[in-house]
C-alpha cells in the first residue's frame, strides 16, 4: 500500500515498511536486529542508500527495540547525504561528525561536544538507536562507554553544588 503524495513522514516511512514485507527483501531483513550482525550495503546505489539503511533500522528494531545501527558512510558527504535521506524516510539518527583532518590540530570544541552527544545518545533507552558516520571515523579516538558515563553530571534546575568539587571532577 503506497500512500498518497504530500503525505506526512509517518506515511513515508510506511513505504519503507511495505518494501519490508516483499519477500526479496524480507529474507534479507530477517537477520537484521541479531546480536553483533554486521550488514554490507555495499551493492546498493548510492541515491537508495539511506532507504535500504531504514529498512535494516526498522528491522533492527523489530527484532531487538535496544539495538544500535552504525551506518557507516565512505566519505563525509555520503554521510551528510544519508543521514538528510533517513529523516525523510521516517527513520530518525544522530550524526557523528568527522574531526579535523590535520594531525596537529587541535580539536574544535564544538565538534567533540557534539561526538560526546551522538555517542551518549546511542546509550540512552529513548531517542535515535542509529548512528551515521564516515568510515574515516573508526579511526578517531573516542571514548570508551563507561568513561561516558563515569564522567555524566546531571545539573537540574534548583540543584545547588559546590564549583569548587565541580572544577576539581573535570580536572581528574
Amino acid at each position: 500500500p503506497i500512500p498518497p503524495r504530500g503525505q506526512n513522514r509517518e506515511e513515508a516511512h510506511s513505504l519503507v515498511r511495505a518494501a519490508m514485507a516483499a519477500k526479496a527483501y524480507a529474507e534479507r531483513l530477517s537477520l537484521a536486529g541479531e546480536h553483533g550482525m554486521v550488514m554490507v550495503l555495499d551493492h546498493i546505489a548510492a541515491e537508495g542508500f539511506a532507504f535500504a539503511a531504514a529498512m535494516v533500522i526498522e528491522q533492527m528494531r523489530r527484532a531487538s527495540p535496544n539495538a544500535c545501527a552504525w551506518i557507516v558512510c565512505g566519505d563525509s558527504r555520503m554521510k551528510e547525504k544519508v543521514h538528510a535521506d533517513l529523516a525523510v524516510w521516517g527513520c530518525p539518527a544522530l550524526f557523528f561528525p568527522k574531526l579535523s583532518g590535520a594531525a596537529d590540530a587541535l580539536a574544535d570544541p564544538d565538534t567533540q561536544a557534539e561526538r560526546l552527544s551522538a555517542l551518549s545518545r546511542m546509550r540512552e533507552a529513548e531517542g535515535p538507536r542509529a548512528l551515521v558516520l564516515a568510515a574515516g571515523s573508526l579511526d578517531e579516538p573516542a571514548p570508551a562507554a563507561g568513561e561516558l558515563e563515569r564522567n555524566r553530571l546531571r545539573i537540574e534546575t534548583g540543584h545547588r553544588f559546590n564549583a569548587d568539587d565541580w572544577f576539581a571532577k573535570l580536572e581528574a
